[in-house]
């Protein structure tokens, strides 16, 4: 299923290579790759290689050859009006004109086989502290939850791009090679056991990470997360207990705008470190912030996206964030605007170390918003809204229209999601679990079809696993 077996063979020596890195003073038995499974007697012996095992796949999850290379957020953003893509890259033209091949690279390495590959090693960690008694009980339970997150995680991304897809739940290569496609209800229902089962495994604050940085998936973090599923399933009372438990948590508040991008923000919620680098910075620096030249103009180095004038003009005029997120770069007579959310990038760092934050508070309050607003409880929605209104120094709609209708409301919470979240991979999603993607995006993108929604099952899966079939309509 999972690309070929020697590919997935591949990444258990990279998750064991991995481990043997972090933990370079241990002694390892020399052991073959096994042909199903992760020899759990070997990686997971002790405290010690066990936490480096699941440490690895944070590690691997900050690769910049990974989806968090800048690539999720790039490509969603040209799939939606967020973005406007200045690429000679055959993949990424695709994903801007939305006539995505189903033998795009992208597709395929990006956003199907790095996601399954992360739910391939989580599972042999659950797999492996499961059956293990050699780990300390408070860390295994530790580490099987942030595991179970992890597959949790990724499974919900696979769903929102392909609509039906196989759970992987296993690491047995010959089982997974077969699955066939689950519905979305029931990919969600699983996405929801995992994280219900992972909550309670977990640490409730970030002492157990080292320098108690905040990038390691704890309850809040959890809490977070299931906001966000219940918000996308319309689940909207369930949306509101979990984002409520994250907004009233003393360990976070909101931070200032150019603060968001910092590490250990009091915003973040559970943040990724990136591999050391020169100017302390993510990738996202890089992808995003022109300032050696036009976007494009080096095929394959440097940023190949602006942002789209479709969004910049629908910031308020006095909107903070206009001022703070977005920067301009100028050549000759010709201007790009561009994400300055993150500032560092491999000519400068004018801030200090940056990580990426994956959950952030800003997003909880506006899930708790929408949920109210939905239902019906306008003030609440209003009070909530209002709180990311006041930190872009807009004036609150609490006072400037306070009999907004219910529909008026919603429309203003989608508008504010879109300004305070771009460029983070929500706008695409939002569009469609809204059921506004035909509305929007049809005047902007010629030869726009319904079936767009989704992205294509790569052919290359579908020849190695027929179980995949049928292929997303329009492909």
């Amino acid at each position: 299923m999972i690309r070929k077996l020697m590919y997935q063979i591949k990444y258990i020596v990279y998750f064991i290579v991995g481990t043997l890195f972090v933990t370079a003073c241990e002694d390892f038995v020399e052991i073959d790759p096994p042909r199903t499974e992760i020899v759990s007697g070997e990686v997971f012996k002790n405290d010690q290689t066990a936490e480096a095992a699941v440490n690895a796949i944070y590690g691997m999850m900050t690769n910049s050859n990974t989806i968090f290379d800048g690539e999720f957020d790039v490509s969603t953003g040209v799939l939606s009006d967020e973005l406007t893509s200045f690429s000679r890259r055959v993949d990424l033209i695709q994903f801007s004109t939305n006539t995505i091949d189903p033998n795009n690279a992208t597709v395929l390495d990006k956003f199907w086989a790095d996601p399954y590959q992360f739910c391939y090693q989580a599972n042999a960690a659950i797999e492996a502290l499961q059956s293990n008694n050699q780990v300390t009980d408070s860390l295994r339970n530790q580490l099987i939850g942030e595991s179970l997150f992890f597959r949790a995680y990724f499974h919900f991304y696979l769903t929102n791009f392909f609509g039906p897809i196989p759970y992987v739940n296993s690491t047995d290569i010959l089982l997974n090679n077969s699955l066939s496609r689950l519905g979305e209800e029931e990919v969600y229902a699983n996405i929801i056991n995992d994280l219900t089962e992972a909550r309670p495994l977990l640490q409730e604050d970030y002492s157990f990470a080292e320098g108690e940085e905040r990038i390691r998936i704890n309850q809040p973090a959890t809490a977070a997360f299931l906001a966000r599923v219940y918000l996308y399933r319309e689940d909207w009372a369930g949306a509101i207990e979990e984002s409520t438990s994250v907004i009233e948590n003393p360990l976070y508040s909101l931070d200032s705008l150019n603060g968001i991008s910092l590490a250990n923000n009091n915003e973040s919620i559970f943040q990724l470190k990136p591999p050391p680098h020169p100017n302390n910075r993510t990738k996202y620096g890089d992808v995003f912030v022109i300032n050696i030249g036009p976007p494009g103009q080096f095929s394959g180095f440097g940023p190949q996206v602006a942002l789209s004038d479709n969004l910049v003009s629908s910031f308020e005029p006095d909107d903070a964030r206009l001022a703070n997120w977005v920067n301009t770069y100028t050549a000759g007579s010709s201007s790009w605007n561009y994400s300055f959310k993150y500032k560092n990038n491999l000519f400068d760092d004018p801030t200090g170390p940056e990580y990426f934050s994956l959950f952030r508070l800003a997003e909880q309050y506006l899930i708790r918003a929408e949920a109210q607003a939905h239902l019906g409880n306008i003030q609440a929605a209003l009070k909530d809204l209002d709180v990311v209104r006041s930190r872009a120094q807009l004036p609150l709609l609490q006072d400037t229209n306070p009999g907004i209708s219910q529909n008026g409301l919603l429309e203003a919470i989608y508008q504010e999601r879109r300004i305070e979240l771009f460029a983070e991979g929500h706008r695409w999603f939002d569009l469609i679990r809204t059921g506004r993607a035909n509305e929007v995006l049809s005047p902007l993108k010629k030869g726009w079809q319904s079936t767009d929604v989704l992205l294509p099952v790569p052919a290359e899966e579908i020849f190695n696993n027929s179980n995949l079939l049928p292929q997303n309509l329009g492909y």
